[in-house]
């Protein structure tokens, strides 16, 4: 019965260090899907200012 209750103790402590890892892998795995978010609207916003600066130009050039 001893040796059942030990098993079960190590397969817990298993399980429970798995889950921890899991648990960081999919924090990991989030925080890099947000960077990237982040990273792309920061690009579409200076790509809209830089629209924006030409158009400028452009209309001043015209008149």
């Amino acid at each position: 019965m001893g040796d059942i209750i030990a098993f079960a103790v190590v397969i817990l402590l298993f399980c429970i260090s798995i889950l921890k890892i899991l648990k960081e892998y999919l924090l990991k795995r989030e925080q890099i899907k947000a960077d990237a978010l982040v990273k792309c609207e920061e690009l579409r916003l200076k790509n809209q200012i830089e629209l924006e600066k030409l158009i400028k130009k452009d209309y001043k050039s015209e008149q």
